[in-house]
């Protein structure tokens, strides 16, 4: 994943922040770096909104200045816009189609990653089109999506080299079964609304979790 990031030695798994802009965002995402190595910030908005230049700009800058690649959530002018480092495109049909459309207007070194839904043929058709990382989420939330999501984890980190990414992760407990499934980066979901405070602590356990390895499995 392309990125301004400084030198760091980075644990197998990465810890990939999601955020919603809004009231707090900004001190929120700065209490997770201050805590935590983050290798990547995804900047996502909430069900039904679009992002913004403008809201958006400062989380940018912030993450970047602290070493993380920062992808925008599914619109590419707007990631190269406010200079982010790539995008991530959602879960849907034509997948090299967004793909190739995205890489012609962000350029050969941007990082393009995409939602697989649940689907193993778009996690190939998304690796064969040269993206940066295939992500898989929980869909519907279910326990049966949950499982779903760490079994293709696992499929994939066996067979394919290019990286994964584990979404929807809310607690430490949760990025060290992605760390455990195989998971390349860990897709920590950051509270609309939670405290500085409250991110610190989730953002500090998870770093914890991930630089402990295996080996904090049942800590």
């Amino acid at each position: 994943m392309a990125s301004k990031q400084k030198q760091v030695d980075w644990p197998e798994c990465q810890l990939m922040l999601i955020i919603e802009p809004g009231p707090g965002a900004h001190e929120c995402l700065r209490a997770a770096c201050d805590v935590a190595t983050v290798a990547a910030v995804l900047i996502r908005p909430k069900a039904g909104d679009r992002l913004g230049a403008g809201e958006i700009k400062p989380l940018v800058d912030l993450a970047q200045d602290q070493g993380a690649a920062v992808l925008v959530f599914e619109d590419a002018e707007l990631a190269k816009i406010v200079r982010a480092d790539g995008v991530h495109l959602p879960a849907g049909l034509s997948v090299r189609d967004r793909v190739d459309a995205a890489r012609a207007v962000l350029g050969a070194d941007a990082s393009i990653g995409i939602d697989a839904g649940g689907s193993r043929h778009a996690a190939m058709e998304a690796g064969e089109a040269g993206a940066e990382y295939v992500a898989f989420g929980i869909g519907d939330g279910s326990d049966a999506a949950l499982a779903a999501r760490d079994e293709l984890i696992a499929w994939w980190g066996e067979i394919f080299e290019v990286p994964c990414v584990a979404l929807d992760l809310v607690s430490a407990d949760d990025v060290r079964t992605a760390n455990r499934n195989g998971a390349d980066f860990a897709g920590l979901q950051l509270a609309a609304g939670a405290s500085p405070d409250a991110v610190a602590t989730l953002a500090g356990d998870a770093d914890m979790a991930l630089l402990a390895g295996t080996g904090a499995e049942g800590a």
